[in-house]
């Protein structure tokens, strides 16, 4: 059985990969190619906190992940996201692999939004504002990057001092790119083509001004509660359209349960990306309108970046076998 630390994850699933690996599992959920109930979650004893219980099988796979989500931990210096990810043989039973769950998590959440922002971003886009600079937003950045010939990277979050180490931290990697730390969120939605909220607010970070969004990509991460979401109504006004990773995102987050409740948005201008991803060969220009993309994930994407990941591993040998004399 291999064990895969979260460098053994990054190193064996390259960007590409695992939008290779979530395209895939897009195109499974669309036909119906897999079996996964619905989500457990279970209340930590921390405010906000909750363990994720995330089943799935394919014909070639079982896979379970646990993950804790501990927004408090912040505060801390801790990770939000901590779990792993359990590999099994779907025809003998037989454990594969064990991986680390906050990097899988995050380098599939990552390459969800590189395929929201090849398939829903004006093709010209060249610049990204990321409000949220916690460890979602690094695989955000790279995944981008990686679909987008980015220029310009402009930063926010309630913390100036994370904002310029992020950015410090990122222009030798991304030396092409100019990161600029901006004074708001609102600073930051008027500079950026492409808007990216990761994080743990509970209401909306952005301005609730309908003029201001139109022309964007709008994509939310953060909200995974019934009751919680990072945008305001004003993103619905000039849409043209919403699209989600999996349509649990309409109950699962407050991101999409709360305008559709209140009729702002209809549940007839939601699409799931693997439905657009199927008719649309590249982006299209966006014009004066509004794109919206919510993720809330699923344990498909899991499943399909955990094989991946495994089959790279042992190739290039990387990894520790346990269990094994």
């Amino acid at each position: 059985m291999l064990f895969l630390s979260g460098d053994d994850v990054l190193a064996a699933l390259s960007c590409e990969a695992a939008m290779g690996a979530v395209a895939e599992a897009m195109r499974r959920q669309e036909i119906g190619a897999y079996r996964m109930p619905e989500r457990t979650a279970i209340e930590g004893a921390a405010q906000g906190s909750c363990l994720l219980l995330m089943p799935c099988q394919t014909e070639s796979s079982l896979a379970t992940k646990l993950v804790t989500v501990f927004p408090g931990n912040a505060e801390k210096r801790l990770p939000l996201i901590d779990g792993i990810v359990s590999l099994f043989d779907a025809r003998t039973g037989q454990l594969q692999a064990l991986l680390d769950g906050k990097a899988l998590t995050a380098r599939r959440t990552g390459a969800v939004s590189g395929l929201a922002i090849r398939y829903l971003s004006d093709p010209e886009a060249r610049t990204l504002g990321l409000v949220g600079v916690g460890a979602q937003a690094i695989e955000q950045l790279r995944h981008a990057a990686a679909v987008r010939p980015l220029e310009r990277v402009y930063l926010f979050s309630c913390s100036r001092e994370e904002c310029e180490t992020f950015a410090t931290r990122f222009a030798e990697e991304f030396p092409q790119i100019c990161f600029e730390v901006v004074s708001s969120a609102g600073a930051l939605l008027d500079a950026s083509q492409i808007v990216l909220t990761a994080t743990t607010a509970r209401s909306p970070v952005l301005p609730d001004d309908s003029g201001r969004y139109r022309g964007k990509l709008c994509i939310a991460i953060g909200s995974f509660e019934s009751d919680v979401r990072e945008y305001p109504d004003a993103v619905f006004a000039h849409l043209e359209g919403v699209w989600v990773d999996t349509i649990n995102a309409c109950k699962e987050s407050g991101e999409l349960r709360i305008p559709l409740a209140t009729g702002r948005v209809c549940i007839e201008e939601i699409e799931t990306l693997g439905a657009h991803m199927q008719r649309a060969a590249a982006a299209t220009v966006l014009g004066e309108r509004t794109r919206f993309f919510k993720s809330v994930g699923m344990g498909l994407f899991d499943l399909c970046a955990a094989e991946v990941a495994v089959a790279a591993a042992r190739e290039a040998g990387l990894g520790e076998r346990l269990g094994e004399e």
